[in-house]
Formats: C-alpha cells, sequence, structure tokens
C-alpha cells in the first residue's frame, strides 16, 4: 500500500469519496427542521443553496486542487492566515462534531422506538438505555478507526447506501401522496416567500451551515487519498447535486404527512414512515426497516467523523501546535489511534452529561 509522507496509508480513491461525502453530509433529521418553516421551505432551502452551498462547493474544490495535505480546513486557514488561525479553526471543526454526536445515543434511541411501536415508548425517556446506546456507539468508532480507512470507508459506503435507501422510500411516500391528491402533498411543492423572524432565521442558519454544510470534511483525508489534488474535487462536483435533491425532496415528503407544528425533529423521518405507511402488518414492518436504516445511517456518520475529527489533532501535534501524542500512529495500522481514542472518550462523556 502507497504512503504519504508523514506514514499514511493511502486508501481512498474518488468511488470511496463520493459516498463519503453523502454521509459527511446528509443527515435526513434536517428536513424535519425545514419542514418546521412550512409551505416557504422550498425558497429557503433554494436560498440556501445559492448562497452557501454552491459557493462552498466552489472554495472547496479549488483549495483541494492547490493545497491537497492532510488536515483540509486546518491547513488551508493556516497557509490563508497564521498557524493560530488553522488551529482554531480546526478546534472549532472538532467541537461543533463531538457535540452534534454526543447524542447519538438519543437518536437512535427516538428511531428505533418509532419503528418499534407503542410497545417500545420506554425508550424515548430512558436515560440508561440512550447512554449506553452513546457508549457502545463510541466504543465500536474507536475499533474500526483504529483498524484503518479501509475498515472505516466501508461503514460509511453502508450509511451512504443506507441514507439513499431511506431517501427512495421517502420518494416512494411522497409519489404516493401525490397519486392519492393529499392536499398537503401538493402544498408542499410550495414556491412561497418566507417572512421575516427570528424563526426563519433560524431555520434557515440550520438549512444553511448544518446541513448543506461538508464538504470541507473529507478533503481532511487528502494524504490518506489516492489522488487528493483531483479527486476530493470531483468527488464534490458528482455528490453535491444528488444532496440537494435529498434535502428538498425529502422535506417535501416530510410535509406531505406531518403539519409542521407537529414533526419531532428528533425522529422525522420515522415519523413520516409511521404516518405514511399505517397501522398494517406490512406498514409496520417498513416503519421498522425504515427506521432502523435511518438510525443506523446516522451511526454510521458518527463512525466516519470520529476518524476525521482525530486527523485534526494529529496534524497540528506535527506542526508542534499540540503536544506528539496527538500525532502518534498505531505501529501497524498506521493510524492515529490516541487522538481516535480521545475523541470518541470525549463524545461519550459529553453524551452522558446532556443526557444522551
Amino acid at each position: 500500500m502507497e504512503t504519504g509522507k508523514q506514514c499514511l496509508k493511502r486508501e481512498l480513491k474518488l468511488r470511496d469519496l463520493v459516498p463519503m461525502q453523502i454521509i459527511v453530509i446528509v443527515w435526513l433529521g434536517w428536513t424535519g427542521f425545514a419542514a418546521k418553516q412550512g409551505p416557504t421551505q422550498m425558497v429557503l432551502w433554494l436560498l440556501a443553496i445559492l448562497l452557501f452551498y454552491v459557493p462552498l462547493a466552489a472554495v472547496v474544490m479549488k483549495l483541494s486542487r492547490r493545497l491537497p495535505i492532510e488536515g483540509g480546513v486546518y491547513q488551508w486557514v493556516k497557509a490563508g492566515f497564521s498557524p493560530f488561525a488553522g488551529y482554531m479553526a480546526g478546534w472549532n471543526f472538532s467541537i461543533y462534531a463531538v457535540f452534534a454526536f454526543a447524542t447519538v445515543g438519543s437518536v437512535v434511541a427516538n428511531g428505533l422506538a418509532h419503528g418499534t411501536g407503542s410497545g417500545a415508548a420506554w425508550m424515548f425517556t430512558s436515560r440508561p438505555f440512550a447512554l449506553g446506546l452513546t457508549a457502545l456507539a463510541c466504543f465500536a468508532a474507536f475499533i474500526i478507526n483504529v483498524r484503518g480507512l479501509q475498515i472505516t470507508k466501508r461503514w460509511g459506503d453502508a450509511g451512504a447506501l443506507l441514507t439513499v435507501a431511506t431517501f427512495a422510500t421517502l420518494i416512494f411516500l411522497l409519489v404516493r401522496a401525490a397519486w392519492m391528491k393529499l392536499p398537503s402533498a401538493q402544498g408542499s411543492f410550495s414556491l412561497a416567500l418566507p417572512a421575516f423572524s427570528i424563526l426563519t432565521l433560524n431555520v434557515f442558519t440550520k438549512m444553511a451551515i448544518s446541513a448543506l454544510s461538508g464538504f470541507d470534511g473529507v478533503a481532511i483525508f487528502s494524504e490518506e487519498c489516492r489522488k487528493p489534488e483531483n479527486d476530493v474535487a470531483r468527488s464534490v462536483l458528482i455528490a453535491a447535486p444528488l444532496i440537494a435533491v435529498i434535502y428538498i425532496l425529502g422535506t417535501n415528503s416530510v410535509l406531505a404527512y406531518i403539519k409542521p407544528a407537529d414533526v419531532d425533529l428528533a425522529a422525522s423521518v420515522p415519523q413520516i414512515m409511521e404516518a405514511g405507511v399505517g397501522a398494517t402488518a406490512l406498514g409496520r414492518v417498513l416503519t421498522f426497516a425504515g427506521s432502523c436504516a435511518f438510525s443506523l445511517a446516522y451511526l454510521f456518520q458518527m463512525i466516519v467523523f470520529v476518524g476525521m475529527i482525530a486527523r485534526l489533532p494529529m496534524v497540528a501535534g506535527w506542526d508542534g501546535l499540540l503536544p506528539g501524542w496527538w500525532s502518534e500512529l498505531h505501529p501497524t495500522r498506521k493510524t492515529p489511534s490516541k487522538a481516535i481514542a480521545a475523541v470518541a472518550i470525549s463524545m461519550l462523556l459529553l453524551g452522558s452529561l446532556r443526557g444522551c
């Protein structure tokens, strides 16, 4: 296996980077936040894509070609401003991701509860159950990432496949709602202009900065890519249109069955599946399968993020901004095992403090 200048194994090809872009960026739960905006969500998505998503993609494509270096955004900011600015960019990215995935136990528990039915209502409120799921997720993320990207990327592929399969289910439900001529299905495609308010600004911020960000994440693995100067940019170009379609039509699917005020922000996708297929035996099976797919996709996304975040303190250690301990690689796997352990433990501790 070819290695980079820091002895990192070059495991990632273009066919690995495209699904990784999907799993890093897409979380279908954001469709629930967008659905809270009601019939004006379509315009907000289009504005977010025009004002944030497209410029971000263009910047990442350019910088990934000019500076195809391990660390991505950390290296880009360091080269453009200063080492300390690069350190702060990496720190901010890491803290955001740790906070976001510290609730993995609650997200998975809510998805399972929706899919299992009324008999699993206790999962919504059981803190020990959510904490146990978070602990298992963090342990799995550590083991998988220490073994290397040749293993981690397979989990990313599986997560992207589950995300696309879940989206396909949402499209089926959207077509079904249109075929049944549900009034809510027709209203979900509205191009009504949103009124300016704090709520609208809040939803728009989540759609633009949270749901549509992440193209820079894959570039963190640059020296573990076969051809980082080309493949990172190409993966952005291929994945960008699909991701935009997933978010827009996914939100329309939610609104086709759920009123904006009734959307469950913690489990909007399991909720729409439960509402869309009904209480029949087949419906319960489909709801359970869809809810499990949604929850597993989030879990696999978390696994990829743990490995991604661990590369940032590793690179900062190379530059002397952190103790060399953070940069030490596993003797055979050539992965930053200590940094990976620190990230996983941080998520677990924060999850226990937040009630998972």
